[in-house]
């Protein structure tokens, strides 16, 4: 069993750090609400790429639609079908008994409403083996809830890079996104104290992170004490297909505000996405 660290878990391995301190970063998907972000202020074909690429200020504006709407909608409508959504999107996949502990509803409640999703398509069931008896049932997200938690702006984005390697080649998006990341590094650095062991440094990052969306949390195994950053959303998803450069950034910035190395693996099966970031000192 792997040991959460910091808070009250919401799964049995992982601690979710919802940020409570306002954001005063870009948000990753680089247009945010009201239409202002990476490429602000360029105007007339963005005058020069040289002046494109320069250290890029940093938004006062709120975070992205992933970190805010699910639970506003929480807290405003009171109802149980998104708290199953909060607990399922930050795991792997949950039983109806895990959910109706965590949730401390009765078991066919949350049952009933599990099933009603099932069949609107919303969640989508496996089994997972047990010691002993037959498979348990889990219920896991499915693509059709991806409208909630998707990113506004991503499409924009896209074309403008797309634009930009026409005008100026095929480096521009590359050197773009670079700036950009580390725009997004210098803004994060002041937020993280370097003195601190490589935990704390990981649990600040954690909470950063949730910020934009990630849905991030920190595992340490118990039994070699190894950290890892794991992440349940990509607001940088569709961009990471477009361009495989923003993998290799995303860690490379990681690295420098954690100092340390730093490899990353991917599962998706569903709707469901499990990011983790192995942190090595």
């Amino acid at each position: 069993m792997v040991p959460v660290v910091g808070l009250e878990p919401t799964l049995p391995k992982e601690q979710d750090f919802e940020s409570s301190a306002s954001t005063n970063f870009t948000t990753p998907a680089f247009i945010i609400l009201g239409g202002r972000g990476f490429f602000s202020g360029i105007t007339e074909k963005c005058k020069s790429f040289a002046k494109s690429c320069l250290p890029l200020p940093v938004s006062q504006n709120p975070p992205s639609i992933p970190s805010m709407l699910l639970p506003l909608l929480r807290e405003m409508l009171h109802t149980p079908v998104l708290d199953i959504l909060h607990h399922l999107k930050r795991s792997s996949g949950m039983s109806v008994g895990e959910l109706s502990t965590r949730m401390k509803m009765s078991y066919m409640g949350v049952k009933q409403h599990c099933d009603d999703l099932v069949g609107k398509g919303m969640l989508d069931t496996f089994r997972r083996p047990k010691p002993s008896g037959r498979p348990e049932k889990l219920y896991r997200i499915t693509h059709k809830l991806d409208p909630i938690f998707d990113d506004t702006g991503m499409s924009l984005a896209l074309d403008l890079l797309g634009a930009a390697q026409r005008v100026y080649g095929e480096t521009a998006a590359a050197k773009l996104l670079y700036t950009w990341f580390q725009a997004k590094s210098d803004a994060l650095s002041p937020k993280i104290d370097r003195t601190e062991s490589l935990l704390i440094r990981a649990k600040a990052l954690a909470r950063l992170r949730c910020s934009d969306g990630c849905i991030s949390s920190v595992v340490q195994d118990e039994s070699t004490g190894a950290i890892s950053l794991v992440e349940h959303h990509q607001p940088l998803r569709e961009l990471l297909e477009a361009h495989d450069i923003v993998d290799e950034l995303e860690c490379e910035m990681i690295e420098r505000l954690l100092g340390c190395g730093v490899t990353r693996s991917r599962e998706e099966v569903s709707g469901l996405v499990r990011v983790t970031f192995t942190l090595r000192e």
